[in-house]
């Protein structure tokens, strides 16, 4: 029996945003190639909501290769864009030496504000967290559960995932519990691509719907992946094995 880590929903929890705030995307994680934050920040060049932000928040040994990346989108230095990615992977090499000739790309992400708030922990992630539109998890790799994403629901964020482990379980359970299947995930075979397309899918809802949605992700988050849930299922296996 596979049981979840439990997601703390006492501190993660829907909080009243400003309605005139622009519409962000947001990325919790470390700054390593498996955890595919260069994806994100790459995919940011090829949305089309109209005032999208970004707010990245981590650290780890990519720190300076992900500024370099984003300094050069911003600037339009190509070379220096492609260069970035050099400790990546071949999905963004390729990807960079495909848009380097691409000047609408360079000039999207121009558009787009980044900020890079550096490490927060928990006592300062849950004030943060509830602003975002969307959390991005764009993990490369298989991950035995999607943490970060089940606190983006617990605060009604949306989770933007890829579909694959348990990082997809997290996506598929939200989409299922807010009847909108297929508008979270994406194909990670494609994963720059699905991850612009899903952000403007999900930022394209009206900001009334996307309040809904968020209720019933949070609700969810609740029902299924709270500490006194997951306690609760665990206690029962345990009884039940020793019973057996």
């Amino acid at each position: 029996v596979v049981v979840n880590p439990g997601c703390d929903t006492d501190l993660f929890r829907p909080r009243a945003v400003h309605g005139s705030s622009p519409p962000t995307a947001g990325y919790v994680g470390k700054f390593i190639a498996q955890k595919g934050v260069h994806h994100f920040l790459a995919a940011l060049g090829r949305t089309k909501t109209v005032e999208l932000r970004a707010v990245v928040v981590g650290y780890g040994d990519l720190e300076h290769d992900l500024n370099r990346l984003w300094s050069a989108a911003v600037d339009g230095d190509t070379g220096e864009f492609i260069e970035s990615g050099r400790r990546t992977d071949r999905v963004f090499r390729d990807f960079a030496r495909a848009v380097s000739r691409d000047r609408t790309y360079f000039e999207r992400a121009g558009q787009i504000g980044v900020e890079f708030t550096g490490r927060l922990d928990h006592d300062e992630l849950w004030k943060v967290l509830p602003g975002f539109d969307v959390l991005v998890v764009p993990s490369v790799g298989p991950e035995a559960f999607g943490m970060v994403g089940a606190e983006a629901a617990a605060c009604g964020v949306l989770p933007i995932v890829p579909d694959h482990s348990g990082i997809g379980e997290v996506g598929t359970a939200v989409e299922e519990a807010i009847g909108r299947p297929g508008l979270l995930t994406f194909d990670p075979g494609k994963p720059i691509e699905g991850i612009a397309e899903a952000i403007d899918r999900v930022l394209a809802l009206s900001a009334n719907e996307r309040r809904e949605l968020g209720a019933a992700a949070a609700k969810l988050a609740r029902e299924r992946w709270s500490w006194p849930v997951v306690a609760e299922r665990l206690l029962g296996h345990t009884l039940a094995a020793s019973k057996s």
